[in-house]
């Protein structure tokens, strides 16, 4: 696979430190896994991997690679951390950024560590293991590059701590399962579709940020009795233009704007006093609104009577169409509303995980 004309790419590799690479020295993707194969594992307990501190504030930046060590889903690098009791949430983020394995100065294989968080108690016993749910790489800013060593897209894999959820210690690690895949890189300039190999080695940034200063507020629109519309708002990030059908819907009242962690605790009774016919109770809405929110400030996000999520003009319209259809009947409508998921413009997954990336 070639990533666009031979001479881009060295251009690319040399600013970022990789003429070595370029040279031919660099080893293949077959090679890492071959060394991952055959390295040593360091430890047969989780309690004795080798764990860094990471407080919330903090943020780094490292190459993952060995020591390995056999964890459930099969042999793996890791990078280990031990966080502290928290006073208040915060987010727990890990950044995978693509690699080149420049074989020769004609051949490059993009490849990227797909990262599974493994959360752990104070007595190092499993919690919870929370795989990647990424199915397309995000672009990052051309300010990240000379740091990460990466050349434009990344995986973001992130899970908010809860004080009291008894978690104490953190491992990034890969699977067996993972590393077989591979991930789309959308590059519209690209003459051929792209994807990035899962590797056993990676580029990595892990920070830990109280969950408080990821946005400023929470915009509350009431648009109708059909459906609100939220819109997180970041001093940090300049609002988005209008995107191609994207809804202007105008408010029936006036909006409310409430802090970040205040909307953030209310969501819920929010959520209840809007969905008043739940379509997709299987849907787990807050999780995914409130990631929408912080990864999309100054987008709207419309949240119908349903639970379903609308985007477009023609989502607020359906939205209406069916708030008033379950107004003039509700046993025929839950008789004949949309079943299908392909088929359904208000499904909340159709609208959240390709804005995620999941």
């Amino acid at each position: 696979m070639t990533l666009g004309t031979p001479d881009t790419i060295r251009r690319c590799v040399v600013v970022l430190g990789l003429s070595l690479a370029l040279a031919g020295c660099g080893p293949s993707l077959l090679q890492m896994r071959g060394t991952l194969t055959d390295s040593a594992v360091c430890c047969q307990r989780l309690s004795e991997l080798p764990y860094s501190t990471l407080s919330p504030g903090e943020s780094t930046v490292l190459t993952v690679g060995p020591p390995a060590y056999r964890f459930e889903g099969g042999k793996s690098y890791f990078a280990a951390y031990t966080v502290p009791a928290l006073a208040a949430p915060a987010r727990l983020q890990v950044e995978s950024y693509m690699q080149v394995a420049v074989t020769s100065p004609s051949e490059e294989t993009p490849y990227v560590f797909a990262p599974q968080l493994l959360l752990l108690d104070a007595q190092h016993a499993p919690l919870r293991s929370l795989p990647l749910r990424m199915r397309r790489m995000a672009y990052v800013p051309v300010t990240e590059f000379a740091v990460t060593g990466g050349l434009g897209w990344k995986f973001v894999h992130a899970v908010d701590l809860e004080p009291g959820d008894g978690v104490r210690h953190v491992v990034v690690h890969t699977t067996d399962a993972l590393m077989v895949g591979s991930t789309p890189i959308e590059a519209p300039a690209a003459r051929k579709p792209m994807r990035a190999e899962h590797g056993p080695v990676g580029r990595l940034r892990v920070s830990l940020q109280p969950v408080e200063t990821l946005l400023d507020a929470v915009r509350i629109d009431t648009v109708s009795p059909a459906v609100i519309t939220l819109t997180s708002l970041s001093s940090r990030v300049p609002a988005a233009p209008p995107r191609s059908g994207e809804a202007r819907a105008v408010p029936s009242e006036p909006p409310q704007t409430l802090p970040w962690m205040d909307f953030r605790e209310q969501l819920p009774a929010r959520l209840a006093g809007v969905v008043r016919h739940p379509d997709y109770p299987d849907v787990d809405l807050r999780a995914g609104l409130l990631e929408l929110l912080v990864r999309h400030p100054n987008v709207p996000i419309g949240i119908t009577s349903t639970g379903g999520v609308a985007i477009t003009a023609g989502d607020y319209q359906e939205a209406e169409r069916r708030h008033q259809r379950w107004r003039e009947d509700p046993a025929r409508y839950e008789r004949e509303r949309p079943r299908d998921r392909a088929g359904d413009r208000l499904h909340p997954l159709n609208h959240i995980e390709p804005l995620l990336g999941w």
